[in-house]
């Protein structure tokens, strides 16, 4: 009986299913990591591990089933910014850029990054009519409407700070390209 009921708490618990997963991923068992995943996702449900599950299945080319799980997700977690985030990236992948684009112009409250993807998926599927000049102080947002007002061939008053670069060095190159690239005949 003891051991029936730990193994009914083990299964019920979500961190010790997320940790479980962790380490068999590690120990290249993503078999049983992902065994571990799922049975978070049918017995106790939540965020991160629906996340990871999705990640997971995205790693390994199974598009429709990480994009179920997302879809699942928010079911449990109606809004939640991180779940419909990703979900609308992975429509977008999936070729649904109109799904994608709507998931996240109906979230109730957008953060800084679901903007700042918003914005990226119109350039990307070339809703370039749909993009208006929004002030924002987060850093992606404004080199996301730098590269779009670039993929437009305008000239933009966006001019941002070349002097104190982030340290991600993704975000770093496409702040230069993009503001060199846009204001190439003035002096920076």
């Amino acid at each position: 009986i003891l051991y029936e009921n730990s193994w009914e708490l083990y299964r019920k618990n979500d961190k010790a299913k997320n940790a479980a997963a962790h380490l068999r991923f590690g120990l290249n068992q993503s078999s049983l990591g992902m065994e571990n995943l799922t049975q978070s996702f049918d017995f106790v449900p939540n965020v991160p591990n629906i996340l990871f599950l999705a990640s997971k299945l995205f790693q390994q080319e199974k598009l429709p089933a990480a994009m179920f799980y997302l879809q699942e997700g928010l079911k449990f977690f109606p809004n939640n910014p991180f779940l419909i985030n990703n979900l609308a990236l992975l429509q977008s992948r999936a070729g649904k850029a109109d799904d994608a684009i709507s998931l996240l112009e109906n979230m109730e409250s957008r953060n800084v990054t679901a903007e700042a993807n918003l914005l990226a998926l119109r350039a990307k599927h070339g809703k370039l009519d749909q993009i208006i000049e929004r002030p924002s102080k987060d850093l992606v947002t404004q080199v996301n409407y730098l590269a779009t007002q670039n993929l437009q061939g305008n000239l933009s008053e966006t001019s941002l700070d070349t002097e104190s670069l982030p340290d991600n060095q993704i975000l770093k190159n496409s702040l230069l390209r993009n503001q060199w690239s846009n204001h190439a005949s003035r002096a920076l």
